[in-house]
């Protein structure tokens, strides 16, 4: 089955432009950015991606400055900041077990979704985020068994990845299927635009969480699997994932 052209407009029909992907954060004036800016900024989850991006992106301004023989003040600043910057983000998501708790005590009343892919999800998250918090709250305290909680949250953040990307796997054939829908009845009536700027979204949406994912997950699974590899292996997919992540939040926003 061929995959979905985006580009390539039905029945000979004015292509929609959300087709092409590029409508998808509307070009608006600068204020309008700003207060779109400020409206991510003022949530957790908007919090945890701007300031992952401006982790990673010092991070990686460190490691072409770590090539001078001594260390500046400015490079020992960024150090410290960078730090207390992943603390932060540690903190900003203490309790984000509840959600995905949750959601387990919903879905466990019904037997048919206990061996669904989307529940064996929610339970990776939920133990994802119950490690995360006791590795945030064991740092805090310099506790040496901190490293045993962060790899066991690596794990089950791993296990995530893994299931996400099946199920964008399975959202992206499902799209496929609409789209060949689409084409097939825009043979007999003019295209729907609205349908066919839905799905072109849908679809471009899938395909960045899947790019995230990938990026995620070249990054944890250096953690996981202790590689020694060089920092850039890490930085270049966290500050990836990182602009990915903001992006997606911005453009739905």
């Amino acid at each position: 089955m061929p995959y979905l052209d985006i580009y390539r407009p039905l029945n000979g029909h004015r292509r929609p432009t959300a087709l092409s992907g590029r409508n998808i954060l509307p070009h608006n004036n600068t204020l309008e950015r700003i207060d779109r800016f400020s409206e991510v900024l003022e949530t957790p989850a908007g919090k945890e991606k701007i300031f992952k991006l401006v982790q990673y992106f010092m991070r990686l301004v460190l490691i072409f400055k770590s090539v001078q023989p001594k260390p500046s003040p400015v490079d020992i600043w960024l150090s410290k900041f960078v730090v207390q910057i992943s603390m932060f983000r540690n903190i900003n998501e203490l309790g984000d077990w509840l959600k995905p708790g949750l959601e387990l005590i919903d879905k466990t009343e019904d037997s048919k979704t206990r061996f669904d892919i989307k529940y064996i999800k929610l339970w990776s998250q939920f133990w994802n985020s119950i490690f995360d918090d006791v590795y945030c709250v064991l740092k805090m305290q310099a506790s040496p068994s901190k490293k045993w909680a962060d790899d066991q949250a690596n794990r089950f953040w791993l296990l995530n990845i893994w299931l996400s990307l099946y199920i964008e796997h399975v959202n992206l054939v499902q799209q496929q299927k609409e789209y060949d829908d689409l084409v097939k009845a825009s043979t007999e009536k003019p295209c729907d635009d609205e349908r066919a700027n839905r799905l072109a979204k849908k679809r471009v949406f899938s395909l960045l969480n899947v790019l995230k994912l990938l990026c995620d997950m070249v990054f944890v699974s250096v953690e996981v699997f202790h590689l020694h590899v060089h920092k850039l292996f890490q930085v270049v997919p966290g500050l990836a994932a990182a602009s990915l992540g903001t992006y997606k939040l911005l453009a739905k926003q």
